[in-house]
């Protein structure tokens, strides 16, 4: 989807294609996932799925799902 100013924020003559997620709301996981890097952000980052999640207890055992839309 090519993002227009008003959803962007900002004016671009660029043709990249960007991905815009709409977030519901925020869930408390039953069980933490600890040591998730902060630098760089995009470390931090993972598409995944709930039931994946639930069941990694370290941010490096969260499985990736969608890892060409973090490209």
């Amino acid at each position: 989807m090519l993002l227009n100013a008003e959803k962007a924020a900002k004016v671009s003559d660029l043709d990249e294609l960007y991905y815009l997620f709409e977030l519901g709301k925020p869930l408390a996981l039953k069980d933490p996932v600890h040591k998730a890097s902060h630098h760089p952000i995009a470390k931090s980052m993972r598409l995944t799925t709930l039931p994946r999640l639930e069941k990694a207890q370290l941010f490096s055992e969260v499985d990736k799902v969608y890892e060409e839309a973090l490209i």
